[in-house]
């Protein structure tokens, strides 16, 4: 049983705490509802810069001094950007935790944003998403991304482009963190050794004296509702072997925990190593490909079921004729056995992960992000609830071949 304690300041700001008192460290996270699917349009890429740049100084550190408070202390401090939020964390002693709340608030609320530093940093960040662009498993879930949900903003980069990342200016970092980087669009969560009253003083103290703005034009643009486009294919010059992704529309995460988990489950049984079904059929009894497995992802915004794999070009139609006769009679491929070992690797997959600090934190802001909280809580009793009747049920209704789109990387002929 995971146990959360939650609070809300007066100004809107979420705190939530997760104690391990017999752990030596805590992971801070705190955390912004403002990613890549709110970015304006033509200044796609914002939320990763300003993740960026909050680190390049504030009114009361240096760029350096950011660094090295944490560092000299072997502490860990970073950041990520995600479609739908960017957190910013940090993993110290226990003993180190006053300076882990003044650095890691100290960027979110006073950043600078020097102008000499925002030029320079756009070189990496270009570099990044040209390494991105190289990466051929990227690309397929890009655009495998841009067929199952057109037109929707969680389906962009979230690096942005070159030429949107080069025309953001110190105005427009400053304008965006001020709109989005507000106390009741944030959420703190500290997990380890720390008590939830000494993380809800630490949060009273940098965050208490700020009020709060009412965030506005701050919706999404959902997907078209019939996309008409269903396989995109890229011809690469210099290659032999083929790579495809099979994706299906599935929930957004928070929506149905009990079929998210029945599609977990389903992704393992499919793709989750050389036990698996596609791994058994088409290459162990077949020979056909180098590698085929199976993965089920999600958002606050949507979800996807993906099968994906490698071959000879030659043989793509046929794999993906016995990747839709499998789905079709996978009834057939739902053994006990599968089913029960599926469930045990989930059941402790889930444990060794509890042995994370970083894991659970990252996990409550997701569950609060998603309002459904309990879903840490829960999530044992709904594994063990779950029956072969619920794969069938969730595959027959997401798994359909005929609703299947198609993203493939292939040898330029």
């Amino acid at each position: 049983m995971i146990e959360i304690k939650r609070s809300v300041l007066p100004n809107g700001l979420i705190v939530l705490t997760h104690e391990m008192p017999w752990v030596h460290s805590v992971y801070l996270l705190i955390g912004v509802k403002y990613g890549s699917a709110l970015d304006p349009i033509g200044l796609e890429g914002m939320a990763h810069f300003i993740e960026h740049t909050v680190f390049k100084g504030t009114t009361n550190r240096s760029y350096e001094q950011i660094d090295t408070a944490i560092e000299d202390r072997g502490g860990i401090l970073n950041a990520y950007t995600g479609e739908q939020s960017t957190c910013y964390v940090v993993k110290v002693v226990d003993s180190d935790l006053s300076i882990a709340w003044d650095v890691l608030s100290d960027i979110v609320i006073h950043p600078t944003f020097p102008e000499n530093e925002i030029e320079k940093e756009k070189g990496p960040i270009i570099e990044e998403i040209k390494s991105y662009e190289d990466d051929d498993d990227n690309i397929i879930n890009l655009n495998l991304d841009s067929i199952m949900f057109p037109g929707a903003s969680f389906s962009r980069k979230i690096c942005g482009s070159e030429e949107t990342v080069s025309r953001i200016t110190r105005e427009d970092l400053a304008r965006i963190w001020k709109k989005f980087y507000q106390p009741n669009n944030m959420m703190v969560v500290a997990v380890g050794n720390i008590k939830h009253e000494t993380n809800l003083d630490f949060a009273n103290e940098k965050f208490g004296q700020l009020s709060s703005q009412e965030i506005t034009d701050n919706e999404i643009v959902p997907a078209e509702t019939d996309p008409n486009k269903k396989e995109i294919i890229v011809f690469k010059p210099k290659i032999r072997q083929a790579k495809i992704m099979i994706g299906f529309k599935t929930i957004p995460y928070g929506a149905n925990q009990r079929d998210t988990l029945a599609l977990d489950l389903l992704a393992d049984i499919l793709g989750g190593g050389m036990s698996s079904v596609l791994f058994t059929e088409i290459r162990g009894k077949r020979g056909l490909v180098y590698g085929v497995g199976a993965s089920h992802a999600q958002n606050k915004f949507a979800g996807g079921f993906q099968i994906s794999s490698q071959f000879a070009p030659k043989k793509k139609e046929q794999i993906i004729k016995l990747i839709n006769e499998i789905l079709t009679n996978i009834d057939d491929y739902i053994t006990d056995e599968r089913f029960n070992r599926a469930i045990a690797n989930e059941r402790a997959v889930y444990m060794f992960k509890l042995e994370s600090n970083s894991f659970i934190a990252k996990a409550i802001f997701s569950d609060e992000d998603c309002n459904s909280l309990n879903q840490l809580s829960d999530f044992c009793k709904i594994v063990e609830s779950i029956t072969m009747d619920d794969l069938r049920r969730v595959a027959k209704e997401y798994l359909n071949p005929e609703k299947a789109f198609t993203s493939s990387i292939e040898p330029e002929k």
